[in-house]
């Protein structure tokens, strides 16, 4: 049998794989909300929250899989944002840095999940709910002695986003 998909080069698949997923919460929430006529709009928030905290719990079985280490705050931020960017695509940016004592610094410059929500017309408030709903079940489950503090958003208007992580 031909596996057709293998014509075409791993970077694009992963490129094309990752748009597709990026676009489903928002074809998704579109779709129900006008289904609902906004009658269930806090339903669907709540639901939409629990499957992105759910998305991000997944991230421990992945790191396992991957053998990664997390025994610091530099390993953590190393395998959330591996994981993060391998199922955003390529057009995500991140730095990390790491800072004084158990502290690493997480820079994001780039993200689709706000581009597509400018470009979808949502609100950009929510996008930044479901993704702090799922970096805070990320790291809980890949080390829960670790807690994330969000800095800066750029789904509020700053020109990147900036997390912590480090030590509760």
């Amino acid at each position: 049998m031909e596996r057709t998909y293998e014509k075409i080069p791993a970077e694009i698949r992963w490129k094309i794989a990752a748009q597709a997923a990026d676009y489903f919460p928002y074809e998704y929430d579109e779709k129900f909300r006008v289904i609902s006529a906004g009658r269930c709009d806090g339903e669907i928030n709540e639901a939409e929250s629990e499957i992105w905290k759910e998305a991000g719990k997944k991230q421990r079985i992945i790191a396992d899989e991957l053998n990664f280490r997390l025994e610091d705050s530099y390993d953590v931020a190393m395998a959330y944002t591996a994981i993060a960017s391998s199922i955003l695509g390529p057009e995500t940016e991140i730095e990390l840095i790491k800072e004084s004592g158990d502290c690493t610094r997480i820079t994001t410059n780039s993200c689709p999940m706000l581009r597509i929500a400018i470009e979808k017309g949502t609100d950009t408030q929510r996008t930044e709910k479901l993704c702090m709903d799922y970096s805070k079940a990320a790291v809980n489950s890949l080390n829960p002695d670790y807690r994330i503090d969000f800095n800066r958003n750029m789904c509020n208007g700053d020109i990147s986003c900036e997390i912590v992580i480090r030590k509760r």
